[in-house]
């Protein structure tokens, strides 16, 4: 028909293409089609960011150049899928700025459309960090007590940094970790790192580390500190469940041989132990937390064994006209006697004391005392008189007479109880026979005649009361009350 297609290969520019067509008829008629080719994409060049860009900030700037007034569009995923236009000048440049991107990498995308269609696309990753390194870990870690003056800080940080000081120092850096030779002084020690990290971002923390040489201390109430020993002095006791107290540094860990034991917040510690007979060694060990360790052997000695006392001098009971008196004996050596307010320790097993005598009737308490608490005590009684010549002059005869004489006072004492319970019985029989006779008068009662009536008088005798007593009547409501038995014993008396 009419309609024709024709695919026809451009050059690039201006192209002149002539079209002639004829007819059946021999007509001709023709004609010349200008069309311009734009075969080349239009230049695009991203000038900032550049690709891989590290940036501190949440702001960059896009600038580059393509053909004069063209238009140009841009772009980032991670914060919005619209392009945006920006114009571009006659020489060809364009700038823009781009606000809040996001933490980590945004992808910035440049697209420009030339003349012919033709597309071109340009992309752009922006790494954004704008948080400054933080410090996760130390060895020694932060706050920790330390024992030596030199050591090696190690760390990482919470990312990769390019570089590390420590008081000023260099530090050498692997990725996010981190290495250095530290010099302490004795106390607290606060070590500055400041680190810088990829982009720029700079963090600063501070280490705190104890430096602690001592070793920890031990206080043991009860316990003396031999200075020459460079150690505690045996303890002596009499108790077979010993309960050692004590207090140590804070933060000690207390052992006593080889079992843990728990301090409080004031670094006070008790332990139960249990005693065997004799001598007992503990080994004590205290470490605290810097490491530094106090070590001692604790000697506690059983002892349940009463002191051996023996009292020579003064006899008991004796006698003597001096103001004082010489005691003497023998006990366990070491153990200390005690006589009211003198004391003495005998270091061979012998003792003398000289003790006052201020009354005449003097009681002397020997005490003997050992380390361990146990104590035994003797007593001695002491006359003080003007003469101690005696009944017969001499001593054993004296001091058997003494005991005649207790005997005899003794003897003396119980006849005269005695016979005061019976004059006191004789006196209540003749009241008693008094009152039987005064009633046997009044009642007009004949003794020939035995038989009473049930209600005979003031005897209120009563046949079926086994007391022969009427009931209204009790003896210890009436003291002048004879009974049934008194009467019969009294007619038994007169023969009736």
């Amino acid at each position: 028909g009419t309609i024709f297609t024709l695919n026809i290969t451009l050059s690039d520019d201006l192209n002149v293409i002539t079209i002639r067509a004829v007819d059946p008829a021999g007509n001709e008629a023709s004609l010349d089609w200008h069309l311009t080719a734009d075969l080349e994409a239009p230049p695009l060049v991203v000038a900032q960011p550049a690709d891989g860009t590290m940036l501190n900030v949440t702001t960059v700037t896009l600038t580059g150049t393509t053909s004069p007034f063209l238009d140009v569009y841009f772009r980032v995923p991670e914060l919005s899928n619209v392009w945006s236009l920006l114009t571009v000048s006659g020489s060809g440049y364009f700038s823009q700025e781009i606000t809040n991107l996001k933490q980590g990498i945004n992808t910035v995308q440049v697209m420009v459309y030339g003349t012919g269609g033709a597309e071109v696309n340009v992309s752009r990753e922006v790494f954004v960090d704008t948080v400054a390194p933080d410090l996760l870990i130390t060895v020694p870690e932060n706050g920790a007590s330390v024992r030596f003056d030199t050591l090696n800080l190690t760390g990482n940080f919470t990312e990769v940094i390019s570089r590390l000081t420590v008081d000023s120092t260099e530090a050498l850096v692997d990725g996010a970790n981190f290495s250095i030779d530290i010099e302490l002084i004795e106390g607290v020690n606060n070590i500055r790192l400041i680190a810088t990290d990829l982009v720029g971002n700079v963090g600063a923390v501070t280490v705190r580390l104890y430096l602690d040489v001592t070793p920890p201390g031990l206080d043991l109430p009860g316990f003396l500190w031999n200075e020459d020993e460079d150690a505690f002095d045996p303890m002596h006791t009499n108790n077979r469940t010993f309960v050692l107290v004590g207090s140590t540094e804070l933060g000690a860990d207390i052992h006593i041989d080889g079992l843990a034991y728990d301090a409080d917040e004031l670094a006070r510690f008790s332990a139960e132990l249990i005693l065997e007979e004799g001598e007992n060694v503990l080994v004590v060990l205290i470490t605290d937390r810097a490491g530094n360790e106090f070590t001692t052997d604790l000697t506690i000695i059983l002892d349940t064994y009463a002191p051996q006392l023996e009292v020579k001098t003064p006899k008991d009971r004796s006698r003597t006209s001096n103001d004082y008196v010489w005691v003497s004996g023998t006990v366990t050596p070491g153990d200390l006697i005690t006589i009211g307010e003198h004391t003495s320790v005998s270091d061979n097993g012998t003792f003398r004391i000289k003790v006052s005598l201020e009354d005449a009737l003097n009681l002397l308490v020997i005490t003997a005392s050992d380390e361990a608490g146990n104590q035994v005590a003797v007593e001695r009684l002491v006359f003080l008189v003007e003469d101690t010549a005696g009944i017969t002059g001499y001593a054993i005869l004296d001091e058997n007479c003494q005991s005649l004489l207790l005997v005899m006072v003794i003897v003396i004492i119980s006849l005269g109880v005695i016979l005061a319970f019976a004059w006191k019985e004789e006196d209540t029989l003749d009241r008693r026979e008094q009152q039987l006779e005064s009633v046997l008068e009044e009642e007009h009662i004949e003794l020939d005649k035995p038989q009473l009536e049930p209600t005979a008088g003031y005897l209120q005798y009563d046949p079926t009361s086994p007391t022969g007593r009427g009931p209204e009547f009790e003896e210890s409501q009436d003291e002048d009350y004879i009974s049934m038995d008194d009467f019969k014993r009294e007619m038994e008396r007169r023969g009736q």
